[in-house]
Parts: C-alpha cells; structure tokens; sequence
C-alpha cells in the first residue's frame, strides 16, 4: 500500500506543478516557468509550456509596441487636423471679412 500511494504522489505532483504553471501563464504571468525534476513527458510537456509562455510575453511585447506607435501617429494625425481645422476657420472669417470691405 506504501509503494502505491508513493507512486501516486509521484505521479499527482508533476500533473498538479502543469496545471498550476498553465493556470498561471493563462492569466497573465507570462514569466512564469514550470520547473519539473521528474523526467519523460511530462518534462517535457512542462518544456513546451515554457517556450509557449516565452512566445506569448514576445508577441505581447510586439503587440504594446505596435499600440504605442499607432497612438503616436494618430496623436500626430490628430493634431495636423486640428491645425488644418484652425486654419480653415481662419481663411473662412477673413473671407467674410472681405466681403465685408468690398
């Protein structure tokens, strides 16, 4: 009975470390790694795990930055209307202006 429930344990204990890691990963915590000592598949699944959550937090990465760019352009975009608009309004007063004169 002692050999059993120590194989068990040995079994349960990778499985719970791969599901608490995923967990983990899945919500956010992208630097998270899952260490096993225990070899064969499961090291290895805990392996693929990994380099997923490395591939996540790049394209994360790329993604903050591509945000960060386009908000910047379109703050510049945003701008050069406004002055566009305000130029706009300028020439249109003047007009009237003129008419005015004439």
């Amino acid at each position: 009975m002692g050999a059993s429930a120590w194989l068990a344990r040995a079994l349960v204990r990778p499985i719970q470390a791969l599901r608490q890691g995923a967990s983990r990963i899945a919500a956010g915590e992208l630097e998270h790694r899952i260490a096993l000592s225990s070899g064969g598949e499961l090291k290895a699944l805990a392996g693929d795990f990994n380099h997923m959550a490395a591939e996540l937090s790049g394209s994360y990465a790329g993604l903050e930055r591509k945000v960060e760019e386009r908000t910047s352009a379109l703050a510049a975009s945003l701008k050069q209307q406004t002055a566009i608009a305000e130029l706009v309004k300028s020439m249109s007063r003047t007009s009237f202006q003129l008419e005015a004169l004439l």
